[in-house]
């Protein structure tokens, strides 16, 4: 249960839902993603998509002129999957990279960390937050996450026709948590440029990441050089703001259903928001990165595969199903990805 005593933005709400450290949804290390879980990820189809994944550590290592140390960063790592299938890649595909690559897995939950570390062993370092190599950045780092920004807490907007109001969480009467309005500061909408209240509807809600800005900054301080490879859902600020978008993008997911109502199980429900990719871009510019445009997953992950498909010998029918079901645009492949 997540109690409030008085009104509280929904970012404030949303974040203590998820990452509460004795209340939150991704504080429970018990939490399972696939079939028994509440939602699936590329991860849960099976070991290609961090085959693939450790094929684009081979590429970049390679193109960044084969520095004798590397460290391989991932940030939401939920139960550690990913980070061993793409070290057991790593060691099969790619088996000069076994004493460049130095892995470390962030993760601020202490119950979460242990079950990790209990999994993958002493091999890994573990970082509660990027800000730890704030003050010594790694010479040489390659950063992965796989929808870890979409979880990132959102403040909610509704326009009434004049002006913004910032959505809160409260309770009414029978102490059942309802929406309610808190002042709204001086309020834009994230790449977008010039007036564009004209063109929505009375009533118009949305959301904006607050967090974004801070966590791109505090990346890029935490190598020297380096590249980051981003999963997650998302759209351009155009289309993430566009008239029609009238309910916003945020939704939760419990036992594999969708549910709308954002308020309904705190704690117990996966919250989620669409990434704004050009607010994304716009903030890692910002910090120093060089931004290549954001594609299809099924697009990037097939032009890693390439070598594979054409290679002898044929890949087995199992790694083949899996890789079609990472690339088509009805199942995982239709997610974006963004390499800052």
């Amino acid at each position: 249960m997540i109690a409030t005593d008085g009104p509280m933005s929904f970012e404030v709400f949303m974040e203590r839902c998820l990452y509460d450290p004795d209340h939150g949804y991704y504080s429970a290390p018990e939490r399972m993603v696939g079939r028994q879980g509440d939602f699936h990820t590329s991860v849960s189809v099976g070991p290609v998509f961090g085959e693939l994944i450790a094929a684009w550590v081979a590429r970049e290592w390679t193109d960044m002129g084969c520095p004798p140390e590397l460290a391989l960063i991932e940030q939401g790592a939920h139960d550690g999957q990913l980070m061993i299938d793409v070290l057991a890649a790593l060691a099969v595909c790619h088996p000069y990279l076994d004493t460049v690559v130095r892995p470390i897995v962030i993760e601020p939950s202490a119950g979460r960390r242990a079950a990790q570390q209990q999994k993958l062993g002493a091999r890994i370092s573990w970082w509660s937050s990027l800000d730890e190599a704030a003050d010594a950045p790694l010479p040489w780092a390659l950063f992965f996450a796989n929808e870890l920004l979409d979880a990132f807490p959102v403040a909610r907007w509704r326009f009434d026709g004049r002006a913004w109001q910032q959505l809160a969480v409260a309770l009414d009467v029978n102490r059942a948590l309802c929406w309610d309005v808190l002042p709204a500061p001086e309020f834009s909408l994230p790449g977008i440029r010039g007036p564009h209240e004209a063109v929505l509807p009375t009533g118009y809600v949305t959301e904006t990441c607050p967090g974004l800005g801070p966590w791109v900054k505090s990346l890029a301080r935490s190598f020297v050089r380096g590249r980051a490879l981003l999963f997650d859902y998302g759209r351009e600020a155009a289309d993430y703001f566009a008239p029609h978008r009238s309910a916003g993008t945020l939704r939760g997911y419990r036992a594999h259903r969708r549910c709308d109502n954002p308020l309904a199980a705190p704690g117990e429900t996966d919250l989620t928001a669409d990434v704004n990719f050009t607010h994304l871009a716009e903030e890692a510019i910002h910090a120093g990165f060089i931004v290549r445009p954001a594609e299809r997953q099924g697009t990037f992950l097939t032009q890693l595969a390439t070598p594979r498909l054409l290679s002898p010998p044929r890949p087995e029918a199992a790694w083949l199903r899996q890789f079609q079901t990472l690339i088509h645009p009805n199942q995982r492949g239709g997610g974006l990805h963004r390499d800052p």
